[in-house]
């Protein structure tokens, strides 16, 4: 269990909240070092960014997109977290609804800056016919790292009492999901969008095939907003 203030008693919940988000950045510290050994291999170069497919044994596809964008970590995350913006960078994103909040300093882990640890439900569009809508119940933690500067948003699957999936839609599993944006200069970063889910129920591979490759271009849909004056 990751380290929490003194004399603060997490409620159960939020111990499984805490311990899920410390898995969470550590599978995305594993998914960072992009190993061949570990499945991961590059698979074209779109719109200047690299991505990166691994398949999976059991059937799932993980993602990886990996670019550059001309403007400044604080512009980026500013662009990411405008409600008006979400469904352009994230074309099958539908709503979100929070349904917790931990106090930031309840969670503390060594190298990082807590700035946001919520969980919530969101709602997916089906990527295409026959494939029903999605929905996932997860962890959103957003850290930074005082040495580099370096924001991550990491979200990853959990289960929230008496958050149940609406009727016509399909529960995906996300282990790992989000974003590192690593400063490169004081007005560039790198940007490396991963997703690593199993998206449950049936999905024929021609669909996966295509759009996994296109959640990689999350990259180049921030990069397009972030770089406008």
């Amino acid at each position: 269990m990751p380290a929490t203030p003194t004399g603060v008693q997490p409620t159960p919940l939020q111990q499984v909240v805490m311990r899920e988000a410390v898995e969470a950045l550590r599978l995305m510290d594993e998914a960072l070092e992009r190993k061949s050994s570990d499945g991961w291999a590059l698979f074209h170069n779109k719109e200047a960014v690299d991505c990166y497919l691994n398949v999976r044994p059991d059937g799932p596809t993980w993602g990886m997109g990996v670019g550059l964008i001309s403007a400044p970590v604080a512009k980026a995350m500013e662009v990411e977290s405008d409600p008006a913006k979400r469904n352009i960078v994230d074309k099958m994103w539908m709503s979100s609804t929070t349904l917790g909040t931990l106090p930031s300093s309840l969670l503390q882990i060594p190298e990082w800056e807590v700035e946001s640890l919520v969980y919530g439900q969101h709602l997916y569009k089906s990527p295409a016919w026959p494939v029903g809508p999605r929905e996932a119940a997860t962890l959103k933690l957003i850290v930074r790292s005082p040495s580099s500067g370096e924001t991550r948003v990491i979200q990853r699957s959990i289960d929230v009492p008496g958050c149940e999936t609406p009727t016509g839609y399909v529960r995906l599993k996300l282990d790992c999901g989000g974003f590192s944006l690593l400063p490169t200069s004081e007005d560039a970063c790198k940007m490396t969008y991963v997703n690593i889910l199993d998206p449950g129920g049936l999905v024929p591979k021609s669909i996966v095939k295509r759009t996994v490759p296109e959640r990689c271009l999350t990259v180049a849909r921030l990069r397009n907003l972030s770089e406008r004056p």
